[in-house]
C-alpha cells in the first residue's frame, strides 16, 4: 500500500469518527446499494486495519534500508581500522565518540586517531562474527565477536572478544558514537 493511499485512509478514519453521520450516508449508499450498519461497520474496521498495515510496512521497509547502511558503514569501519585510514575514520566516528577497550580504558574520537595516526595501534587481522544489527529509529546498535591481531605501543597485542557498538543517524549519515570491547576468555566464548 503506497503512501497516499495510506494518508486517504487515515484521513477517512478520522473524518468518520469527527462526523459519524456523514460518514454512515456515503457508506449506506455504497456502490449504489444499501448497507445495513453492520457493513457499514465492517468497512469502516477494514480502513482501519489498511491503515495500520500501510504505517507497519513503511516502517519495515525503512528499518531494512537502515539496517543495510549500518551494515555498509560497518564495513567501511573494518576497512578503515585495518588500513589505519585516520581519514575516513574521522568521518565515521562521531565528535563525540566514546571507546571502551578491553582494559576497561576510555578513550575518544582524538585518542583512537592519533593512535593510528602516530603508529601506536595497528590493525593487521580484523574477523567480525555473529553481527547483529539492531534499528530503534535513528540509533543502531550492533553486537558481534571481533577476532583481532595488531600491535599497540610496539607489544602484540590480539585474542578473541565481544563488542557493541552505537551508531546514531546524523545529517552525514551513520556516525559511530561508542564501542565497548570485553576481551573473551576460552572458558566464556
Amino acid at each position: 500500500m503506497n503512501l497516499k493511499l495510506a494518508a486517504f485512509v487515515t484521513a477517512s478514519t478520522a473524518f468518520v469518527s469527527i462526523n459519524p453521520t456523514l460518514q454512515l450516508g456515503s457508506i449506506t449508499r455504497l456502490a449504489g446499494r444499501r448497507c445495513t450498519m453492520k457493513r457499514a461497520r465492517w468497512i469502516v474496521l477494514t480502513l482501519i486495519v489498511c491503515t495500520m498495515i500501510a504505517r507497519s510496512e513503511g516502517g519495515d521497509r525503512d528499518t531494512d534500508q537502515s539496517e543495510s547502511q549500518v551494515r555498509k558503514a560497518e564495513e567501511e569501519l573494518t576497512s578503515a581500522l585495518l588500513r589505519g585510514d585516520v581519514s575516513a575514520l574521522g568521518r565515521i566516528y562521531a565528535d563525540d565518540y566514546a571507546h571502551i577497550g578491553t582494559d576497561g580504558v576510555l578513550s575518544h574520537k582524538s585518542d583512537r586517531i592519533s593512535e593510528f595516526e602516530t603508529g601506536l595501534r595497528k590493525i593487521t587481522y580484523l574477523r567480525r562474527e555473529d553481527v547483529q544489527v539492531s534499528i530503534y529509529g535513528t540509533v543502531a546498535l550492533v553486537r558481534d565477536v571481533d577476532t583481532v591481531q595488531g600491535s599497540f605501543r610496539g607489544k602484540d597485542t590480539g585474542g578473541r572478544a565481544r563488542a557493541t557498538r552505537i551508531w546514531l543517524k546524523q545529517q552525514q549519515g551513520w556516525r559511530l558514537v561508542a564501542a565497548q570491547v570485553t576481551a573473551l576468555s576460552p572458558r566464556n566464548e
